[in-house]
């Protein structure tokens, strides 16, 4: 095989790589939203039983004028739920909101089940500068997408709020 011909299977297969890492990306980012879906689903269904179960009228005041972020999973489930981190665009604390996105994995363990499934669903939360780096590491294979601690050292070491404290450390307020 000619170098031009190399070139051209390489360049085929790196186009290749980055589209499968896109799809993969895509998926976690279903997987995401039909988890939320799920979530409110089941929230949706206990307030309408609690409804059905208590024909006064007084009682139905008792009842939460909107979902709370928790909510109870099926029977068949007993992982807790949790409304997914809001989106990230970079500005603001990466520090509470990375927080937020281990609160998220921690309770639902059985669904993120890698290192891969979270770097996944953590970029697509990622907007605006945030988004475009998040999409560029991924597409570039970098070595940071190797674990989710690492990814989530360098998005905290390139996303350092503006109101580091002494030290480069975000301040706790």
């Amino acid at each position: 095989m000619d170098p031009a011909e190399k070139t051209t299977v390489r360049s085929a297969l790196s186009q290749q790589g980055a589209l499968l890492g896109r799809h993969q990306v895509q998926i976690s980012a279903s997987n995401c939203a039909m988890e939320k879906m799920a979530s409110q689903l089941t929230e949706f269904t206990t307030l309408v039983q609690q409804l059905h179960l208590s024909p006064d009228p007084s009682l139905a005041q008792d009842l939460p004028s909107h979902p709370s972020t928790f909510s109870h999973a099926s029977a068949n489930r007993s992982d807790v739920r949790i409304l997914p981190p809001a989106p990230y665009s970079g500005e603001g604390s990466v520090r509470a909101f990375l927080s937020h996105c281990s609160l998220f994995f921690s309770m639902q363990s059985s669904t993120f089940t890698s290192d891969t499934m979270k770097i996944a669903c953590v970029i697509t939360l990622l907007s605006g500068k945030a988004g475009d780096w998040g999409t560029a590491m991924w597409d570039n294979r970098h070595a940071c997408c190797s674990s989710y601690e690492a990814f989530s050292t360098e998005l905290r070491r390139v996303f350092r709020s503006h109101r580091s404290g002494p030290g480069g450390r975000e301040s706790v307020v």
